[in-house]
């Protein structure tokens, strides 16, 4: 994954990510007719191009009830390259009447808000800017936010090597500086189609002729819980 990079001075890199976090799993939960089921996906064998060609309606039925003449069975047990994805429920049924939503629960679990899912867009096509407002210390940013994902930004070539060395000069004493992207740099960033938007961080650190820059990723901030005034009282 590429990324492209606006340095203080307004001078913009393309550069490379590393994960260094590994993937998280993640529940998807779809509400049907039937009630709330978890699907798994399962991929569609490739399907015969224009076998119903000169056979009537009466043919094609029978042949589908006979056996699977729209099924290429020549590429059984052979990577597949074009596959669909269908749902299915707990019964191992495929699952079409289904609506997916998004709902946004509060620290304490309680339901906030419920609305049809819309996929996100990634927005790192354009240039990410290192803002001069919003960074964060070392201490700061362990003890308000937690990180999900953390890339190491690795150079591409000799003049990108520069530019993240001297970025990571100018940061090293700075703790966690903020990156913001979209037209106007005040959006957070996605990283890819239906990804999380996420506030981003970037830490740099320099050792001699050698460099570390790491882009932390986090969507939830540590908030203490809000103290009952009876209670308080009470204590």
């Amino acid at each position: 994954m590429y990324l492209k990079l606006t340095n203080l001075q307004k001078r913009t890199a393309d550069l490379f990510l590393l994960s260094l976090t590994p993937p998280k799993s993640y529940r998807m939960v779809v509400r049907t007719a039937a009630g709330e089921v978890e699907p798994a996906k399962q991929a569609v064998l490739v399907r015969k191009s224009n076998w119903t060609a000169g056979l009537s309606a009466a043919q094609i039925g029978e042949l589908l009830i006979k056996e699977d003449p729209e099924v290429d069975t020549n590429v059984i047990g052979r990577p597949v390259q074009l596959r669909s994805t269908v749902f299915l429920d707990v019964n191992r049924q495929p699952v079409t009447n289904f609506t997916v939503l998004e709902e946004k629960v509060l620290p304490n679990g309680e339901l906030k808000e419920t609305r049809p899912y819309k996929p996100t867009e990634p927005n790192i096509e354009l240039p990410v800017q290192v803002a001069a407002k919003g960074g964060q210390s070392a201490a700061d940013m362990v003890q308000k936010f937690v990180t999900h994902k953390i890339y190491q930004i690795i150079h591409t070539d000799s003049l990108s090597y520069d530019f993240l060395f001297n970025l990571c000069q100018e940061i090293h004493n700075q703790g966690f500086v903020r990156l913001a992207g979209g037209l106007k740099g005040n959006e957070p960033l996605i990283l890819r189609r239906e990804g999380l938007p996420s506030f981003a961080y970037l830490q740099g650190k320099v050792d001699g002729k050698k460099y570390r820059c790491t882009l932390h990723l986090t969507h939830q901030e540590l908030k203490a819980p809000a103290v009952d005034a009876g209670s308080a009282g009470a204590a």
